[in-house]
């Protein structure tokens, strides 16, 4: 009896390193899954992470182009516009001097008209320059003058100024269109370029949610793993607990063993 007790005990105790054997080599085989699923994880992270330095990159220099295009367009417009109110003063400074002209050449006629007296040369030259007419157009070269001031131009440096804005106009258009030919070596076009860099921008906001969930992702294997080292922990405490009850049991047979041997001898 005592040894067959003592073969069931070793038997059992076998049976419990089997268990915990194979606890042990099945937390080890997730534990490897875990790892290796991690380590796919932190390669894709990466190969995002390298999309989005590189869509970063060109997003960077899209951005620069679109607030430099933008940049030469305010100027341009401003010149234009600028350039436009000359022009109309051009037009309206050369009425005004054919007016003015027109308006002189009968005051020098009535002038130089010996057969009329001097008090009848200056009562018309009087009625001339009262006349609504002349009023008129002198009202209106006071203020084109004033408009003229504003700009900082004056009747004879005018032309220079229209000039100088055209050709300043001229070179922002040719700035312009380098860069709409820049752009279209790359496939693009003035006209789609916002549109692209709002593409891209979504496109980066989609890389940054791809990065977030995988690393959202990586902390629940790394909560695994946790769990896991938990339970190799738990499993190794029991396979101790366990082997000492087998330690404890194995000595209490030897000791029953030792007291009936001694019995029997004390029979013989």
């Amino acid at each position: 009896q005592m040894a067959n007790a003592k073969a069931q005990m070793e038997a059992g105790k076998s049976a419990l390193s089997q268990q915990m054997a194979n606890g042990e080599a099945e937390i080890d085989k997730q534990a490897m899954t875990l790892i290796s699923t991690k380590a796919e994880l932190n390669d894709q992270i990466m190969q995002l992470q390298a999309a989005k330095q590189q869509l970063q990159s060109t997003l960077t220099l899209l951005k620069a182009v679109q607030s430099g295009l933008e940049e030469l367009q305010n100027q341009g417009d401003n010149l234009a516009q600028e350039l436009q109110t000359l022009l109309n003063f051009q037009q309206t400074l050369e009425a005004l001097e054919q007016m003015r002209r027109e308006f002189q050449q009968v005051i020098d006629a009535v002038s130089s008209n010996i057969e009329l007296p001097e008090e009848e040369i200056a009562a018309a030259i009087a009625e001339i320059k009262n006349s609504e007419a002349y009023i008129s157009m002198e009202a209106a070269w006071a203020q084109l003058m004033a408009q003229l001031a504003a700009y900082g131009v004056t009747p004879e440096t005018l032309g220079q100024r229209i000039a100088e804005l055209q050709g300043a106009l001229q070179d922002i258009q040719r700035r312009i269109a380098d860069l709409a030919e820049s752009l279209a070596a790359e496939g693009l076009s003035i006209d789609i370029l916002g549109p692209t860099i709002t593409e891209m921008e979504t496109n980066m906001q989609q890389l940054d949610d791809g990065i977030a969930q995988l690393r959202a992702a990586i902390l629940q294997l790394d909560s695994g793993m946790l769990q896991l080292q938990d339970a190799a922990k738990i499993l190794n405490q029991q396979k101790t607990a366990g082997l000492l009850e087998y330690s404890a049991a194995a000595a209490e047979l030897a000791a029953g063993s030792s007291t009936v041997n001694n019995a029997l001898m004390q029979i013989d």
